[in-house]
């Protein structure tokens, strides 16, 4: 008797298709049967919309009626119009970013509200241009049962702008308000203190840009809500030494405390040793272009934090000998950023592989990788079973192809590797993908010496390949469309070597191509685009070459083929 579909309840024919890789394999999956359809049009939670959307948006809302996120970030033109468009549909929002925008599209919000007034939970709308203190009250009036509220970076205009009076309205009709980032606002220490004062369930604070609050301002808030888990502060001009006695009592309190992030911003030894004294229970700890702590600061607070996860020592002043006396306290790590650690070597590398066994994601970009050859005579001491998984290696200048080949054979499980702007690697790098069976993500980009694409053996599972400003030319993407069959996106922009003919093999033999640059591509024909879009059932979205110019008529033909020209 064969098997039919509904032999298995739905339920579990959900966790079935909720296990699968990508979202984009829901596509395929419902055209086996309209059981399957009815099960994949749920499962879509999220949906991001461009210009080139919009004809298409009722038929979009209506194929997905379970989206509860929706992003216009990348929207630009008049949003008023089509939030009053969803405002009419029977989503239930909890989600919506319509940040990237000239001013807050106040009228479209209204509408929304008055009928998702108590759905809406989490709204981002950052880099409003002209973000005023008026915004911000219909903000609050049309959703007061907002969690998570996003105003960060609009831009500093002495008409538009936020102010004490509009954070304070805010604040006393957002009572649920739980996360918030603001920034780039001429805010003072009162508005920290409305938002600490009014919102009792406020546990993660970002502050990015706020020139006029100071350390006692930040210090008083504090005190007020001790449950806080999150706080963030970059570019804070009043966090500045001499670190005054009460903001660090303040820290002290936070035992709840799991995430800090300091970004440009002067943090002393004092400070990072006191926190260590407050024994915070912190999993994520950024200290990212920060100044005026040294080795000695660091390490007192990750011997007391140990638990510590995600670690963020951007632009740091350390050296091999400093890194390998931390890593034995960073056992839990996860994932590390040492980028533009000018003093670092390949010791570093390896320290990290040997001493942080759950380490997964390593960012050692513009360091002085390469520099330093490795020891074959210690290579025995490093653990090559580990369990990193991706690798972010570009602007190393120094880094070469035997460099790439033993770091890769320690990373057996690496799934990304990016080593873009290292301008002594070669071809020869692609002989270390040998080791790298599940690599899916690969970024070769700005390496001037690769010139071509020598590779003997499948990369089944290699879905995203960035080979833009490279020499790569016609030969190497035969190679790649015979190699690389899974690809799903493609980036060659600036790839001036590259023709037609490339670009047509690459196609038609990578038939889960979903995305594909070929911006700057001057050798590349215009008429080879109406081709691509018709003969690829997969194309979603294709940055055209400079030759091509597309009417209105022509664009809408690609869209109803489901793709986008742009």
């Amino acid at each position: 008797m064969p098997f039919e579909w509904a032999d298995l309840p739905r339920e579990c024919w959900e966790l079935i298709l909720r296990s699968l890789n990508h979202r984009r394999d829901y596509d395929s999956v419902s055209l086996v049967c309209t059981g399957f359809y009815s099960i994949t049009r749920r499962l879509h939670s999220s949906l991001t919309i461009y210009d080139s959307s919009i004809p298409f948006l009722p038929r979009l809302l209506f194929r997905f009626p379970a989206i509860k996120f929706i992003d216009f970030s990348n929207f630009t033109d008049d949003l008023d119009p089509v939030l009053a468009q969803l405002s009419k549909s029977r989503l239930a929002l909890d989600s919506l970013n319509i940040s990237n925008r000239k001013s807050v599209p106040v009228d479209g919000l209204q509408k929304l509200g008055s009928k998702m007034r108590n759905n809406l939970r989490v709204l981002i709308c950052s880099g409003i241009s002209n973000l005023q203190d008026s915004d911000l009250v219909i903000i609050a009036d049309s959703f007061p049962l907002l969690e998570e509220l996003d105003i960060g970076f609009p831009e500093c205009h002495p008409k538009f702008t936020v102010s004490d009076s509009g954070l304070t309205a805010l604040t006393t009709r957002l009572k649920n308000l739980r996360r918030f980032r603001i920034g780039n606002c001429f805010i003072t220490n009162v508005s920290l203190h409305s938002l600490f004062a009014n919102c009792e369930f406020l546990r993660e604070l970002a502050l990015e840009d706020c020139s006029f609050i100071s350390q006692e301002g930040i210090a008083s808030a504090i005190l007020k809500r001790p449950h806080l888990i999150s706080i963030s502060l970059s570019n804070v001009k009043g966090l500045r030494l001499p670190i005054i006695s009460n903001f660090i009592d303040s820290l002290r309190i936070l035992k709840s405390l799991t995430v800090f992030e300091f970004l440009n911003v002067s943090v002393s030894d004092e400070l990072l040793c006191s926190m260590a004294d407050a024994d915070l229970p912190l999993s994520k700890f950024i200290l990212r272009k920060c100044s005026a702590y040294t080795y000695a600061g660091i390490s007192c607070l990750l011997a007391k934090c140990q638990s510590v996860q995600y670690l963020d020592l951007q632009n740091a002043n350390l050296t091999d000998q400093d890194v390998r006396e931390l890593s034995l306290l960073l056992r839990n790590l996860t994932f590390i950023n040492l980028s533009f650690c000018s003093k670092l070597t390949n010791s570093t590398f390896l320290t990290l592989t040997r001493n942080c066994p759950l380490l997964s994601e390593i960012r050692m970009e513009r360091t002085t990788l390469g520099t330093e050859g490795l020891e074959e005579d210690c290579l025995n001491d490093f653990i090559v079973h580990s369990q990193v998984k991706n690798l972010y290696l570009g602007g190393n200048f120094n880094l070469k192809d035997q460099d790439i080949k033993r770091f890769v054979s320690m990373c057996p499980n690496l799934e990304l590797l990016d080593v873009n702007t290292c301008w002594n690697i070669t071809n020869g790098v692609f002989e270390a993908l040998r080791d790298c069976p599940r690599i899916t993500h690969l970024s070769i980009a700005d390496c001037a010496a690769v010139t071509g694409f020598e590779i003997g053996f499948e990369l089944p599972n290699l879905e995203v390949m960035d080979l833009s400003h490279s020499r790569i030319d016609d030969e190497a993407l035969s190679t790649v469309s015979k190699t690389c069959c899974g690809l799903t996106h493609l980036e060659l922009q600036n790839c001036f070597n590259v023709t037609s003919n490339g670009v047509r093999c690459v196609v038609g033999k990578c038939s889960r191509l979903r995305e594909i640059n070929l911006k700057h591509c001057n050798k590349v024909c215009a008429d080879i685009i109406p081709w691509m879009v018709c003969s690829s059932s997969s194309l979603r979205k294709i940055m055209a070459p400079p030759s091509f110019r597309a009417s209105m008529s022509l664009t809408k033909l690609f869209l109803r083929h489901g793709c986008r020209v742009c």
